[in-house]
Parts: C-alpha cells; sequence; structure tokens
C-alpha cells in the first residue's frame, strides 16, 4: 500500500523545509499522522506544517512502508538508512 501524494499529513519545521529526515511518525487515535525529525524539543518548541504525503516520499520512499500503522502506533528508526520500528503510543 502506498500514500496518495495528496494525502495530508502534520510534520516538523526540520522535515517540512527538508533540514532533517524522518526518524519518527505516530498515528494518532484520531487518525491524523504526524512525520518528525527525532528531536524532542521540536514539536514541543514549533507550530507543525500540514503537507501532501508525495513531498515525503519523493525525498524517502520508505516512508509508505508506515501505512501499516493503526490509529494509536508509532514507528521510529535511528538514521534514514535504519530499518523501522513499530510500537504503541502511551495513553
Amino acid at each position: 500500500m502506498k500514500f496518495r501524494d495528496d494525502y495530508g499529513v502534520y510534520v516538523c519545521p526540520h522535515v517540512f523545509d527538508g533540514s532533517r529526515p524522518v526518524l519518527d511518525s505516530c498515528r494518532d487515535t484520531d487518525g491524523s499522522w504526524q512525520f518528525l525529525c527525532g528531536v524532542q524539543e521540536c514539536m514541543e518548541n514549533s507550530e507543525p506544517r500540514f503537507i501532501g504525503a508525495g513531498h515525503l516520499i519523493k525525498r524517502d520512499e520508505s516512508i509508505n512502508d508506515l501505512t501499516v500503522l493503526e490509529p494509536g502506533t508509532y514507528a521510529e528508526r535511528k538514521s534514514i538508512n535504519a530499518e523501522w520500528t513499530f510500537g504503541k503510543l502511551e495513553d
């Protein structure tokens, strides 16, 4: 399965401007998606951006591997070349 190019997702400013790769992703319990750079303070100290998933996939096709995430789950990796690991969001 693949994301549609125009499917809307939230990203941190670093992912938005391409200065950092996607290292964390979560699918909130409401079904919305977040793609983040992995820096904890990033989302706490900035405004998320809403973009089409196609912009992310052009830079990193492994983003399509995350379509398996169910609401309330996440994926993370240590670097852009590392494998994704999956887990459940805490309440």
